[in-house]
């Protein structure tokens, strides 16, 4: 297990660098936090966003079933490896819905991304994935596969992006005012 999970919180930080973002200024790794009851707590991931906001993302590698279901021959095997790959998903949830980030970490979204990052596991899940999504939503858990997360970070990546652009455009602005300024002053003082 712990083998698996340093394996998805690597691939994770893979896709973090590889959309643009840089660890200590639009990420961080096993941040650690204490509640107001003095609970230890670490997300894999924080994720900054504008406005001192951040996102969650924790990864959750569920292969054990999977694997299984991937070595079954019967269909009713296949189907009973794949409802125990599902409730092993859902006990992932659950999981991560008690650790309650979003409350620890104030200006986060409400939800936490739940990372699988095999997105064959993810896809293996079939008919139980609808309803695996619409539970972890009711639990304030978004699950993301491979693809869906390089979307979302993508996005997150254009933000800052655009945040920088319009730093500079404002360093730019105030260069020039003082710029102006300092000439204004030299054509008073020049045609006195």
């Amino acid at each position: 297990s712990k083998i698996q999970g340093d394996w998805g919180e690597y691939q994770l930080e893979r896709i973090l660098e590889q959309v643009g973002l840089v660890e200590g200024i639009h990420f961080s790794k096993q941040s650690t936090q204490r509640d107001e009851a003095g609970r230890l707590f670490r997300p894999d991931f924080l994720i900054y966003l504008p406005d001192d906001k951040v996102l969650i993302i924790d990864s959750k590698v569920s292969i054990t079933a999977y694997d299984r279901m991937t070595q079954c021959e019967d269909t009713a095997e296949i189907e009973r490896e794949r409802r125990a790959h599902a409730t092993s998903v859902s006990a992932h949830i659950k999981g991560l819905s008690k650790k309650d980030y979003a409350q620890l970490y104030g200006k986060s979204p409400d939800y936490t991304l739940m990372f699988m990052p095999v997105e064959a596991s993810w896809m293996a899940l079939g008919e139980h994935l609808l309803p695996l999504q619409e539970e972890a939503l009711k639990q304030n858990v978004l699950l993301v596969s491979t693809s869906t997360v390089i979307a979302t970070l993508r996005t997150i990546s254009y933000v800052w992006q655009q945040e920088e652009q319009k730093a500079n455009i404002q360093k730019i602005a105030e260069r020039g005012s003082k710029l102006y300024h300092q000439i204004a002053l030299f054509l008073e003082e020049f045609g006195k």
